[in-house]
This record gives structure tokens, C-alpha cells and sequence, in this order.
């Protein structure tokens, strides 16, 4: 028989006296690794980060905010366009690449409204690149208040876009909404 036959048998111990007196020592303040166990509701999401690197993370973000900065100018420009070409009393002879049939010509309250959310979406993308181009420099030599113009101007601009989105896709019927 070993020594350690009266802690194998023993009714009130089932762990070995190493792992008890490792877990039960003074420095773990009598918590067991079942006590240390973290609940599945308490574990996080995503396991893995997918940016590590904070600052790859940024530069990713300032790039697409570049390309979201261009294209809903782009968008925008091109929606004042059409809303100018298809203004109510307009009569358009000739070849065009497209018809200007999916455009809003109803209340002339709404298209102005339309009109106005262009505009400003407009401005908006211009400050929007503008604070892109700062925080890339801002990125680059690690300065932090170059930051906060483009937290100021991304607070504004996604709410906006959201609206207008919103809005746009309410009174101009994209894709005839009630279908889908």
C-alpha cells in the first residue's frame, strides 16, 4: 500500500493532494478552478480580434471612409442632376443614355426636399473626405486631436445618410417597396 492510498480513498477528497493544496493555497483565497470557470454568457463573442494592430484597424477604416466620402458624392451629384433634368415642365427631346421616368416629378415640396438632401450630402461628403485626408496625417504622425474633426464629422454624416436614405426610398418608391 503507498502513502497516498488515505487521500485516494478518502470520502471527502476526490483531487489529488498536489492539485489541492495548489488551488486551495494562499494565493488562489480558497477558490477552486471550478469557481474560476467564466459562465458561456459572460464569454466574449468573437474569440479573435480582427484587427490586433489598432492602428491597421484605423488606416482600413480612414480608407473606406474615403471611398464612402467619394461615392455618396458622386451619388449625390448625379441625384441632383436627374432631379434638375426632371424638374416638373420639363420636356426632353432627344437621345439620353437613360430615361428619366424613375425620377421623383410629383409634389414640388418633395422634390425640393430631395433636391436640399442631395446638397447637403454633398457638403457633407467634401467634409467628410477632408477629415479622412486629416486623420491619415493625423494617423501617420500619431496625434491625436486630429481625430476628433472626423468623429464630429462621421456623428453627422451617418445619421444623415441614414434619414435621407430613408426618406429618398419612401417618396421615390425604389424598386415599388410595397412589392418586395
Amino acid at each position: 500500500m503507498s502513502n497516498y492510498d488515505g487521500s485516494r480513498l478518502s470520502v471527502y477528497s476526490h483531487a489529488s493532494t498536489t492539485r489541492s493544496t495548489r488551488t486551495l493555497g494562499t494565493h488562489s483565497r480558497g477558490f477552486s478552478l471550478k469557481s474560476t470557470r467564466v459562465p458561456w454568457y459572460q464569454k466574449p463573442l468573437v474569440q479573435n480580434a480582427f484587427y490586433t494592430d489598432l492602428a491597421s484597424g484605423a488606416w482600413h477604416i480612414t480608407f473606406y471612409t474615403l471611398f464612402l466620402s467619394m461615392w455618396s458624392g458622386l451619388t449625390a451629384v448625379f441625384d441632383i442632376y436627374v432631379l434638375e433634368e426632371a424638374k416638373p415642365g420639363s420636356s426632353h427631346t432627344g437621345y439620353y443614355l437613360f430615361s428619366f421616368d424613375f425620377v421623383y416629378v410629383g409634389n414640388h415640396h418633395v422634390r425640393n426636399l430631395l433636391l436640399m438632401s442631395a446638397l447637403l450630402t454633398v457638403f457633407g461628403s467634401l467634409a467628410l473626405f477632408v477629415t479622412s485626408c486629416i486623420i491619415l496625417d493625423a494617423l501617420r504622425l500619431e496625434k491625436e486631436t486630429g481625430f476628433k474633426s472626423w468623429l464630429v464629422t462621421m456623428g453627422i454624416f451617418t445619421p444623415w445618410r441614414i434619414v435621407a436614405w430613408v426618406y429618398a426610398s419612401i417618396v421615390n418608391d425604389m424598386i415599388f417597396a410595397y412589392h418586395i
